[in-house]
């Protein structure tokens, strides 16, 4: 499985804090203006996106409810510096500081079957193999290797990796994730290592969490 992050819609955020700004209904953030660059009023961005291509020249985005076309951009130590139609001065660009570049949610890439993005996963009923829910996933935390998926319960929180072996299926229409709480991963037993399955064991390739 496979996550691509946006981060967020306007009620489902990746880890999801007070005060953090949040995308309008129907819209995901690929991007949020962290200053200006140069003297005609061109953007510098933190990339949201798992998809560098959307900051091209030429691509439309939407900035404070307002469609704009990139008129020509470039990167610069992983950064995308855009210049905006209609954003020509630093006073201009200035004012933007810590908005949310978005794209509507109609415009988001199909994803294989084994890709999901991240917004979509978050808010997601946790049941066990046995019928039992253990709570909701509310953030997703990248670690290299695989993301893995927090889920808030009565129990605790628990922090199960997004492989295959643990997550054994998401039902996005049902809004459920299946889950096989390997030893080491339920905070309410202590299991014997006999009697369970341990994640020392070879496992199935991970799934993966897509940025919008």
């Amino acid at each position: 499985m496979t996550t691509r992050e946006p981060v967020s819609t306007s009620t489902k955020q990746t880890g999801e804090q007070a005060g953090t700004p949040q995308p309008r209904s129907g819209y995901v953030a690929i991007g949020q203006v962290l200053g200006t660059w140069g003297v005609h009023g061109a953007l510098r961005l933190e990339s949201l996106t798992d998809f560098p291509e959307r900051f091209d020249s030429g691509s439309s985005l939407w900035l404070e409810g307002e469609k704009r076309t990139i008129e020509h951009s470039h990167w610069r130590r992983g950064t995308p510096i855009v210049q905006l139609r209609g954003i020509d001065s630093p006073e201009t660009a200035a004012v933007l500081r810590g908005r949310l570049v978005e794209l509507p949610e109609a415009e988001l890439h199909a994803l294989a079957d084994d890709e999901y993005y991240q917004h979509d996963l978050i808010g997601l009923s946790v049941r066990t193999t046995g019928d039992i829910e253990i709570g909701r996933v509310t953030a997703l935390l990248p670690t290299g290797a695989n993301d893995v998926l927090v889920v808030e319960g009565e129990a605790g929180q628990y922090l199960l990796p997004l492989i295959q072996d643990v997550v054994l299926e998401v039902d996005l229409a049902g809004g459920a994730v299946t889950v096989d709480l390997l030893e080491g991963l339920d905070p309410r037993l202590q299991r014997s290592a006999a009697g369970r399955r341990s994640l020392s064991r070879p496992q199935r390739p991970p799934a993966t969490a897509r940025r919008t």
